[in-house]
């Protein structure tokens, strides 16, 4: 039994939801980080979040908000936005996601990492909240409805995970924005399309 628990976990180190870290001795490089030091990391996870941070890292002083996790700004060493560190479905009530939602809309930081998982917010809403919409949608409806406008740019559109789309957002105005320009991403109906 001890056995197979360590074959098990040789292939399988971690594992949530629909992510699954990939096998111990498969695809994993060190990485000498700047802010912590020589560290083991997946080089699928280290080129997502390195791309990210260098995109970001263009402006010196950007604020970054991550949603719902501070992925980002761990691995970038930047503070969270006004101090929003989790906000997951079943961590965070209305009275945090309202907050999160009235700071975004008056006064965003220079760029939201947003992890869009529809189904995982369906999942709790029918088993967590008696089928009942959960204010975490209010706020994917407002983040989707900024971009859909033109208000806020999608720099990087990804897919990681089962289920889970990751948004890198750039919520400054076209006019404060320097040297980001990369292609453009705007909503089309329900549809992201990049042109």
């Amino acid at each position: 039994l001890a056995l197979s628990g360590l074959v098990f976990k040789c292939l399988v180190p971690a594992s949530w939801h629909s992510y699954r870290a990939p096998p111990v001795y498969a695809r994993r490089h060190i990485l000498n980080h700047p802010a912590y030091g020589p560290m083991i990391i997946d080089s699928r996870l280290q080129n997502f979040f390195g791309g990210m941070c260098r995109t970001i890292g263009q402006d010196r002083d950007a604020t970054v908000l991550s949603l719902p996790f501070p992925y980002i700004n761990y691995y970038c060493s930047i503070p969270p936005w006004n101090n929003y560190i989790q906000t997951f479905f079943d961590l965070s009530g209305r009275d945090v996601i309202d907050s999160v939602m009235a700071d975004i809309n008056q006064t965003p930081p220079d760029w939201i990492l947003y992890q869009r998982q529809l189904y995982y917010l369906a999942m709790h809403e029918r088993t967590f909240n008696e089928g009942r919409r959960l204010p975490h949608r209010d706020l994917d409806d407002l983040i989707m409805k900024k971009i859909a406008a033109g208000d806020w740019r999608v720099v990087t559109r990804e897919r990681y995970g089962l289920e889970s789309e990751w948004f890198l957002i750039d919520t400054r105005p076209a006019a404060c924005r320097s040297g980001t320009d990369r292609k453009s991403t705007r909503l089309n109906s329900s549809h992201l399309v990049i042109s």
